[in-house]
């Protein structure tokens, strides 16, 4: 083939081309070194550098951009000159003085503005202030009434009637009722000035009671209305921002969350969810910017989660106080986030509204209220059911909220005795009845066993994505191969079904021996169903060391210390599972479960004696100890139990510690009565306790 012979332009390789060298070396087509102030090839050549001028070119239109060179406008001497006449222009005490009349301008500037405002002072314009026509009107945002010295939330009883959703028009929501409060000192109430949507909503807010707004003749606000500040300038949004922000939100991320999981990192929920709620709101305070009520009940729940933390390393009651002065104003932004949702529906943020629940229901256990805890925790369900589940396509965040709620709430089933004098599940009950919204494979609200008779065979069919996503409180047993309990709690997802099925097991034979009498399975059929449970927690024993080597390497980069760490975690949930399963179900005497009993006692001290350098007291341990401890019937094991309770109490500071080992120590004494079938079961029914282990 012929080739047309090169002519060796453009041949060469590419190469840096400078235009910053001095006139000499331009001139002479020479490689300028560029040194400043005089170049050293000039000096070499024993020629006078004629210095780096710059002067400006205008290449004609026609010429190609490849061939387009860039020069300075100015020399540095003219750009330094420049700079120091500029601060001469405007010093110190005028950048203030122009910020301040600012200020002053935008504070002064009418509502009912038809064009955009504009203020500018200093040269070009630099302090500037905008205010479009679209935003002419005022954001209220609230302010909670403060905390008084004497905020104390741990004993008081008062708790509000649970809000409910309502899918009839899924879009909207109806306002609450106005009569009641989250144990909190009362705040003042107002008027309603809202519609009343009770009728054509089914009267779905029930419970969480923001305030409305009510206008007086003069003054616009009741006298007993909760105060409202109108945002106008970055200085006033800025003052928000507490002084103890910043060293509340990085306790919170590098010690508060070991509590909440052993899995060691950055990706787990409260990391990639809560904490960048946090810091988002953070950020948006600081810029003067108001953040959506959601994201700021997030903000100081998490400040108070925090806060409470803080006050078991101090002496001081500071602490104490914040915690309770941000726990009120959480619950306030919350009440306010659910009033705009109800006059906004289309703005309505999913996610942040769940993750500021699930956010309050850590300051309800931190505070030590527990009931408050519960009323946060069926309106997660509520709000899960209704509005999460509904939706065909679930994000990764999404569904690791959704984790974060089913393992919180399966625990707190395991020790929940107090059903029939419980309202709450009623209320999800009858808020997803109303619905009449059909998802594909979702489980019932109630604790109720499903449809298996072979469970072995079950828990090794391949779940469908729908029966993943939407089985909310793991009814229906088998395999999923993108749960996230792994990820979140260093869990397998199997170790919760057979929880779960142990709880439903041990509800069904409540009913059967009740005076009602409403069981749904014939005794055959329990008894059945109780062997086929009792073989697959057995073999779970087996098999939960295939799940430590899957899992292994999500607690920690060693991986040594991390297999160690997760093998005493399942090794103590496998055995206080076994001792729940035989005392709920068959009620074996508790004598003939003390090997296991210190098995799981093993597994506790010797997590703690290997320094594996996480948290020693989150739920994966409280809840087995627990469960284990108040079975145990040696002496040298309760002391070990107790020693193990009045160290995680010293460390914690959680209140569900203290009533733990109080529950504990009152079925140890009657036992020692001679009461040897007493179980935990009876001190929480009579005392009428629940329990939360996170």
């Amino acid at each position: 083939m012929f080739q047309m012979p090169s002519t060796g332009k453009g041949s060469r390789g590419g190469h840096s081309r400078s235009f910053g060298g001095c006139e000499n070396c331009r001139r002479r087509h020479l490689k300028c070194d560029e040194t400043r102030p005089f170049c050293l090839i000039c000096e070499r050549d024993g020629r006078e550098c004629a210095g780096y001028v710059r002067n400006i070119f205008f290449w004609p239109d026609d010429r190609a951009a490849a061939d387009r060179i860039r020069r300075h406008l100015f020399t540095d001497a003219e750009q330094r000159a420049m700079s120091e006449s500029l601060l001469a222009l405007t010093p110190q005490e005028d950048a203030v003085r122009f910020l301040q009349e600012i200020d002053a301008e935008g504070e002064n500037v009418s509502e009912t503005l038809s064009v955009p405002f504009e203020a500018a002072r200093g040269p070009f314009g630099v302090l500037r202030f905008i205010k479009p026509v679209e935003q002419q009107h005022l954001v209220n945002v609230p302010v909670p009434m403060p905390c008084p010295a004497d905020c104390t939330v741990s004993g008081e009883k008062d708790v509000p009637d649970s809000f409910a959703w309502d899918c009839d028009v899924l879009d909207d929501i109806a306002p609450p009722d106005l009569d009641s409060q989250y144990g909190l000192p009362p705040l003042a109430s107002a008027d309603s000035d809202f519609p009343d949507l009770s009728n054509s909503m089914g009267g779905i807010w029930t419970g969480i009671d923001p305030e409305t707004t009510a206008q007086d003749d003069e003054m616009g606000m009741t006298p007993t209305q909760l105060p409202l500040v109108t945002s106008l300038s970055p200085a006033v949004s800025t003052n928000c921002l507490p002084e103890d922000a910043a060293f509340l939100l990085n306790h919170y991320v590098n010690s508060v969350i070991g509590f909440m999981t052993p899995v060691r990192g950055t990706k787990s929920p409260w990391h990639i969810i809560f904490y960048t709620h946090a810091k988002e709101t953070v950020a948006t305070l600081a810029l003067g910017q108001t953040p959506d009520s959601a994201s700021l009940s997030i903000f100081y729940a998490i400040l108070s989660v925090s806060a409470y933390r803080s006050r078991i390393a101090s002496t001081s009651q500071i602490w104490h106080v914040q915690a309770n002065k941000y726990k009120v104003k959480a619950l306030e932004s919350l009440k306010q986030a659910i009033r705009e949702a109800s006059a906004v529906p289309k703005k309505f943020k999913y996610k942040s509204l769940l993750v500021a629940l699930l956010t309050m229901i850590q300051v309800a256990i931190l505070s030590g209220a527990p009931d408050q805890a519960e009323y946060y925790l069926f309106d997660a369900e509520k709000l899960i059911r209704l509005r999460g589940l509904t939706k065909p396509q679930k994000s990764r965040r999404v569904r690791l909220l959704h984790h974060c709620y089913s393992y919180l709430r399966i625990l707190y089933e395991s020790t929940f005795v107090l059903a029939s004098e419980n309202s709450q599940r009623n209320s999800v009950l009858r808020a997803v009845e109303r619905s009449n919204s059909c998802i594909a494979d979702q489980d019932s609200p109630t604790f109720k066993l499903g449809r298996w008779s072979r469970l072995e065979e079950t828990m090794r069919e391949i779940k469908s994505k729908e029966s993943g996503e939407n089985d909310l409180h793991l009814e229906r047993p088998g395999l999923w191969s993108a749960s996230l309990y792994p990820d979140i709690f260093g869990l397998p997802e199997s170790f919760l079904v057979l929880l779960s099925q142990a709880i439903r097991l041990g509800n069904e034979k409540d009913c059967a021996e009740g005076d009602a009498g409403n069981a749904e399975l014939s005794w055959s059929e329990f008894w059945s169903r109780a062997s086929s449970l009792e073989r697959c927690i057995l073999q779970w024993q087996e098999t939960y060391q295939i799940e430590l080597d899957r899992n292994t390497g999500t607690l920690h980069r060693n991986v040594d210390d991390s297999r160690s760490a997760l093998g005493h975690l399942l090794g103590a949930l496998n055995h206080a599972l076994s001792i729940y399963f035989y005392r709920r179900v068959y009620d074996l005497d508790a004598s003939m479960l003390q090997g296991k009993i210190s098995l799981v006692r093993d597994h506790l001290l010797q997590y703690d004696q290997q320094n594996a350098g996480f948290a020693r007291y989150h739920s994966g341990f409280i809840w087995p100890a627990f469960i284990a401890a108040c079975e145990a019937t040696d002496p040298v094991l309760q002391a070990s139990f107790s020693m193990w309770f009045k160290q995680g109490i010293e460390e914690t500071g959680l209140p569900s510690m203290t009533t733990m080992l109080g529950v504990v120590e009152q079925v140890w004494a009657a036992k020692r009565t001679g009461a040897h079938k007493h179980s935990w079961r009876e001190v929480l029914r009579k005392n009428n306790i629940c329990l939360f282990y996170s």
